[in-house]
């Protein structure tokens, strides 16, 4: 996955200090041959999981037999589910997928 795909110091500050960040002032930074779609999901998890969000991304999607920058768009729900798996965390596990599912639908 390519890291410069999120603004990364800003998850990575809301990580470390809670609050520290507004979700909703995180930007994206715009990338060709990351789908919309794929980046939202992806900046929805990093807001869960922190800085190990990149490589799972990308594991997920190499064992969907997929790449980040021609993922298929029928397999979006899939990817979800599977990242939600690794939220062990009921409450944050809810909060993405309330974020990343209205994008796969």
């Amino acid at each position: 996955m390519n890291i410069e795909a999120v603004e990364y110091q800003q998850i990575m500050a809301d990580f470390i200090n809670p609050g520290a960040v507004n979700p909703d002032e995180i930007t994206l930074i715009s990338s060709d041959d990351f789908p919309s779609q794929l980046r939202h999901i992806s900046m929805a998890f990093a807001r869960m999981v922190g800085p190990i969000a990149p490589f799972l991304v990308q594991e997920t999607v190499e064992n969907m037999n997929a790449t980040t920058d021609a993922f298929p768009e029928d397999q979006l729900d899939d990817l979800v589910s599977r990242l939600s798996e690794e939220i062990s965390n009921l409450s944050l596990k809810e909060q993405f997928l309330r974020k990343a599912l209205p994008v796969v639908q």
